[in-house]
């Protein structure tokens, strides 16, 4: 009712959604009131369900999509797999979908120099001289955090003055901080929670390393790669393919080998 009341006192001629909560209800109060509607997609309601299982990804979109497809007069994704999975179930027509990638300001967005970077990690806590590599994402099970428990010790063994330093929140957050202490490897993965100033975490990173299993199109990819970081991501997920050529720009790395991605950083 709230929705209906704004759209008609406000004269408001088009609806645009983002998050399905938002779909759900904006499509009704679009439709009650006679207006467009332009669906644009941040969240996993058109990923086939066997990718979101592969993903450790497990979401409800499917089972409260299907009684709301088809109202919308433009559907905006973010990946060649939304489209695929919207064509294959006849969900819209093809002139109603359109890709549109995310961009970001880089007016802001300037790398430090070696000096900025040391000062940077000192008040981190972080040697001056340590080679960070940095992961800034949701802790949760399709962001892969795992690979990044396997593969830190074997190479912080051989090479003392790596550290992996994890920024973020979420359900998997305490698990792999105790199991960084029970298994003492908490020198060389710091878990340091949720931090509101990515640009200062990029500044002191020397890599950013991003091995999720299922993506649209990272927001921090982006940021690293504005901030002039090598980046190590996932190959094959999202619209990681789209912005990057292996070797160029960055790295595309299968995510569930890890020798690739020990490889890739040495």
């Amino acid at each position: 009712y709230k929705i209906i009341t704004y759209i008609r006192k406000n004269k408001i001629d088009i609806v645009h959604t983002h998050t399905i909560n938002m779909q759900i209800w904006g499509s009704i109060a679009a439709k009650l009131t006679g207006r467009k509607i332009i669906e644009h997609v941040h969240d996993h309601r058109y990923v086939a369900p066997d990718e979101c299982r592969k993903a450790r990804y497990i979401g409800r979109h499917y089972y409260y999509m299907k009684y709301f497809l088809k109202l919308s007069d433009a559907v905006i994704v973010l990946t060649e797999g939304n489209i695929d999975c919207i064509r294959r179930n006849n969900y819209y027509p093809d002139r109603k979908v359109k890709k549109i990638l995310n961009g970001i300001p880089v007016e802001n967005l300037q790398k430090p120099d070696e000096d900025k970077k040391k000062i940077f990690k000192k008040n981190f806590g972080l040697s001056p001289d340590s080679k960070v590599i940095l992961t800034h994402c949701r802790i949760s099970p399709g962001k892969n955090i795992d690979l990044i428990m396997r593969i830190a010790p074997r190479l912080c063994r051989d090479y003392a003055d790596i550290i992996f330093l994890i920024a973020g929140d979420g359900p998997l957050y305490d698990k792999f901080v105790k199991e960084c202490k029970e298994k003492k490897i908490d020198t060389c993965i710091r878990f340091i929670g949720f931090h509101p100033e990515s640009h200062k975490l990029l500044s002191l990173a020397d890599i950013y390393l991003f091995p999720s299993l299922l993506e649209l199109h990272s927001l921090s990819i982006l940021e690293a790669m504005g901030m002039g970081l090598p980046v190590l991501i996932s190959k094959d997920v999202g619209s990681n393919n789209d912005c990057i050529t292996s070797w160029q720009e960055g790295v595309l790395l299968d995510p569930f080998s890890d020798a690739v991605w020990i490889e890739a950083i040495l």
